[in-house]
């Protein structure tokens, strides 16, 4: 088709209809291009035909990656395919030389390799419904006007170019834009975050405008029919729907991974480069030395080669995947507690390394309720709670009825209908002690006239005792310019050009602090002004009142504390900017240097623009869900950790982009629900704060549980000497998997259900970039240090102090039981040391705060090797030697050794050690060393660098100073 040509409002200029938004052409323009009537709509014949070329009205569903192929995926991780690789090595070695198949290490090795695949398959199968939820909004049917007639058919079946009508209660079923329009409100709230209906009306639009809450003539496929009827021309499908494009933005964004996810990779890649290069160089020297020294040995090179294999196994972290995700379930479960559902788990430690979490407003920060908070009866504007009521005032009277009367809002117990200013009101009346629904029985509705886009206010007649009397509410500029008198005093009296000044005074500073402004005003009608319906006219003013969705006093404290613990909190919110930026002010957002910016200012910016600008702004408003993205994107590519909260459909796809997607449970949509990572059940932001709590414990307790699972794997240092020294491994396969697979897995769990630290909120967020060693390492060095020693040195005293009849095996019993029971007496001390307040704690509260799963897992794992060494049968699968009675009191002396050098080597390096537990400290420490520094004690530095020293001596020191202080 040829473009149109149409004039605009400036002469001589004439514009393409296909270069102009849907909002800025004429109804006849679409017409043309839509090649449809408004008054008959389409043929049957060319709606099929449509139809046929277009395809159906639903949202596309994106390509799925079938179950078994995400299976297949984590099956070719690095870490999977060492075991997988050495789990076929176990089995298939051992033919070549004669032996049996390990056919025990391969079902356990087999085993780890499916749990950390299923939870790896399982996690990405959470976030396919977005979509899904999109759909399930749309209409099930539309009205629509083919060929003349008014039929009903299927949402689907709709084309562009169909005449669709549209009633109170519907969905919208497509982008459309309207013909006519009676009175029509939409909630567009769950596309454009906008709090409050709109009204929409059939005016053309001259300017161009890239937000959706400015197109007034235009309505959006799922949003809703607040109010009103319309009729209006498809103009797009759902694949190219506002909505559309949404569903699309969802299913393209990718999830992203957490930091402890890529921190995991990467480690796990690492470790498994290196355990493949150390198991040839392990398998290459054990050849060497059966060449060398074959009288030592006598080892055949299928042992050989299953012992280096046993060896990588021994370097990889096989159970960690397994561990750290138990430790999230358990901190899910605990959040669960406090009404934060997590749906993935990695999502857990995210949110605690969140520096920036950018909010909705509307049901978020606020009530997501519009509620009175002030008024003005022509005198000093009050809160709306110090409201009085005289019974017999004129004033009072008339402005009561007209809040009640002029109200078409009804509540019960079970439902709320109704406009939200009216609800409003309705709920202000009812606190105030009166009874809408008795008032409006008493004095019954005889007329009305409804609201209207063009009038801006409401009026009812109704029949008050024997008089009938106008009541009207609205838009200040429409009702005051009618008002020729107004109450003072229980009298009516003139209303002067002065007065009217001081009631707009008082509007406009209501105005200013971004309350919604309605005037109410009466009027007693005569017989003759009754019958020519004249009730608009020589009105009396009632008073004023203000409203708006205030803020949620819980978020207040809970922004307060998210500043405090270094984390930022933006707003994001499709209402106008000066609603915003007063509900921030509130809420302690818009502080000094702090900015906000529109959704049409941010058109303006470019990328790099904005990335200069984004750390001041505070309030992003009258966005589009594009805008949000953006906004999300730009803050990850500043290396920060966000988290987006929100609960419309407009939110779904920058909660999938965000790091932590938050959706509120109560009033969020399903799209929002599905999108997002986290959800919280009783939709308030302050619950954010303790699942950020929550999540930094978690992190903690998993970089503890790193410490201690690497920390606690001597055994490739210890084969390695050993072998160079004597030519003999100290460890056989099935005690290397019997270690690492299972004592260890067992000891390491239950470290994630360690009390979690409730001054945790009072450190800074941890950066993006910080190594998973990052105050760990002395940790790890101390453990993998002492337990290697230990393991060497109970192999040498067994091979050649106290060898018994097998040397070789003798050795090795001594070092499989120094390891295997070494990490049950230290692993106590994996933990983060607890802060001054808690070491003084009475005996009662640390047992109440114990970790007693950790103690009953060094239990089982006491039991479960103690079974293995002494239980016949068992310890001749483990090749268990039996020991002289000299050789076990070295065994036990070295076994608890490792948990006396950890214990001394904590407390003399205490300072490091506190780096680990409080990042904050060594600021503490040099702000202490600040205070107290004085001349005498500047060389007492290393005195200060001890907390449980510090403040006992610099005590003394300003105690001796005042008492040889010379008085004044």
């Amino acid at each position: 088709m040829k473009p149109t040509k149409a004039k605009n409002n400036n002469k001589n200029k004439e514009v393409s209809i296909q270069e102009k938004g849907w909002y800025q052409k004429s109804i006849n323009e679409i017409e043309i291009e839509l090649k449809t009537e408004t008054t008959t709509g389409l043929s049957n014949d060319e709606a099929e035909e449509r139809l046929r070329k277009l395809g159906p009205n639903k949202l596309p569903e994106p390509k799925q990656v079938p179950w078994y192929l995400l299976f297949l995926k984590g099956l070719l991780e690095p870490l999977s395919i060492v075991l997988l690789v050495t789990a076929i090595i176990v089995v298939v070695a051992p033919y070549f030389a004669g032996g049996h198949p390990e056919w025990v290490e391969f079902g356990v090795i087999l085993g780890m390799i499916i749990i950390n695949t299923l939870l790896g398959m399982t996690q990405e199968l959470k976030a396919r419904s977005s979509v899904k939820a999109l759909q399930s909004l749309s209409n099930p049917n539309a009205t629509v006007i083919r060929s003349g007639k008014q039929i009903q058919i299927s949402a689907h079946d709709l084309v562009p170019g169909d005449i669709v009508i549209l009633q109170t209660g519907e969905f919208i079923p497509a982008d459309i834009r309207l013909i006519s329009s009676s009175h029509l409100t939409v909630d567009e709230s769950a596309l454009t975050g906008e709090s409050m209906p709109v009204v929409k009306n059939i005016e053309l639009l001259d300017s161009k405008t890239t937000i959706l809450a400015e197109q007034k003539n235009m309505v959006f496929m799922s949003t809703f029919v607040q109010s009103g009827r319309a009729t209006g021309i498809v103009v797009a499908q759902a694949p190219l729907s506002t909505m559309g494009k949404i569903a699309s933005s969802i299913a393209e964004t990718k999830a992203q991974k957490t930091p402890l996810q890529l921190k995991l990779n990467r480690l796990t890649k690492w470790v498994s480069v290196i355990a493949t290069v150390t198991a040839l160089v392990l398998f290459g020297v054990l050849i060497m030395i059966d060449v060398f020294r074959a009288d030592h040995t006598g080892i055949s090179w299928s042992e050989n080669l299953l012992l280096s294999v046993s060896s990588a196994i021994a370097i990889i972290p096989a159970s960690l995947t397994v561990i750290v995700s138990i430790i999230l379930s358990v901190s899910t479960n605990q959040m669960s507690k406090q009404n934060v559902i997590v749906k993935q788990l990695q999502a857990v430690e995210t949110l605690g390394k969140v520096n920036v979490i950018c909010s909705d407003k509307t049901g978020t920060l606020t009530i997501n309720k519009m509620t009175v908070t002030k008024y003005n009866q022509v005198g000093v504007t009050r809160a709306a709670s110090s409201f009085t009521y005289v019974s017999d005032d004129i004033g009072d009277i008339h402005f009561v009825n007209a809040l009640t009367l002029c109200n078409d809002s009804i509540v019960s117990e079970k439902d709320r209908m109704g406009l939200p200013t009216e609800l409003a009101m309705y709920d202000w009346m009812t606190k105030m002690g009166f009874d809408p629904l008795t008032l409006r029985h008493k004095y019954m509705r005889i007329d009305d006239l409804p609201f209207s886009s063009d009038n801006k206010y409401m009026v009812t007649v109704n029949q008050v005792d024997d008089k009938k009397v106008v009541y009207i509410k609205g838009a200040i500029d429409r009702i005051l310019d009618k008002c020729t008198h107004t109450v003072i005093d229980n009298q009516i009296v003139k209303l002067t050009s002065k007065m009217k000044e001081q009631v707009l005074e008082n509007a406009e500073k209501m105005s200013a602090e971004a309350l919604r402004v309605i005037t109410t005003a009466f009027k007693v009608l005569s017989e003759d002004e009754f019958k020519n319906k004249d009730y608009v006219s020589k009105l009396v003013l009632t008073g004023i009142i203000g409203m708006i969705d205030p803020p949620r006093e819980e978020a207040i404290s809970a922004i307060k504390i998210a500043h405090r613990a270094g984390i930022r909190v933006v707003m994001i919110t499709g209402d106008h900017l000066a609603t915003a930026m007063a509900i921030g002010e509130k809420l302690g957002l818009v502080r000094e240097g702090f900015v906000g910016l529109t959704g049409e200012e941010l058109d303006l910016l470019t990328d790099e623009e904005l990335t200069k600008k984004i750390d001041r702004i505070s309030v992003f408003a009258r966005v589009n869900p594009d805008h949000k993205t953006r906004i999300v994107t730009i803050l990850q590519e500043k290396g920060l950790i966000v988290a987006m909260t929100g609960d419309g459909i407009n939110d779904a796809p920058s909660l999938r982009k965000a790091n932590v997607g938050i959706a509120m449970g109560m009033n969020g949509t399903e799209a929002a629900k599905d999108a997002a990572n986290v959800i919280l059940a009783d939709d308030n932001f302050s619950t954010i704060v303790s699942g950020v709590s929550e999540g930094r414990n978690s992190y903690r307790k998993i970089k503890t549980s790193v410490a201690f699972v690497l920390g606690a794997n001597p055994q490739i240092i210890a084969m390695f000497l050993i072998i160079l020294i004597t030519g003999i491994s100290p460890l056989n396969s099935i005690n290397i998997l019997w270690f690492n697979l299972i004592v260890e897995t067992i000891l390491a769990i239950p470290i994630g259900m360690s009390k979690s630290d409730p001054n945790v909120m009072s450190l800074k967020p941890i950066k993006n970039n910080e190594s998973i060693f990052s105050r760990i390492w002395l940790l790890i060095i101390f453990t993998i240090t002492s337990t290697a020693i230990a393991v060497i040195l109970a192999f040498i005293m067994g091979f050649y102090v106290f060898p018994g009849p097998n040397a070789a095996l003798t050795g090795q019993t001594a070092a499989f039981i120094t390891i295997a029971f070494s990490p049950i007496f230290f692993v106590w001390m994996m933990k983060f040391r607890p802060d001054r307040k808690e070491r003084h704690k009475n005996f009662k509260e640390k047992v109440k705060d114990a970790n007693w799963a950790l103690f009953g897992a060094m239990i089982g794992a006491f039991l479960l090797n103690v079974i293995v060494v002494f239980v016949p049968g068992v310890r001749d699968v483990f090749k268990i030697a039996e020991l002289k009675w000299e050789l076990w009191l070295v065994v036990v002396f070295l076994t608890i050794s490792p948990a006396i050098v950890i214990f001394v080597s904590i407390n003399l390096a205490g300072n490091q050690i506190r780096r680990h537990n409080d990042p904050s400290y060594e600021n503490k420490l040099r702000k202490r060393f600040k205070k107290y520094r004085r001349p005498k004690i500047a060389n007492n530095y290393k005195l200060l660098r001890d907390s449980t020293v510090d403040i006992r001596h610099t005590k003394k020191v300003k105690d001796k100073k005042q008492k040889t202080a010379t008085p004044a």
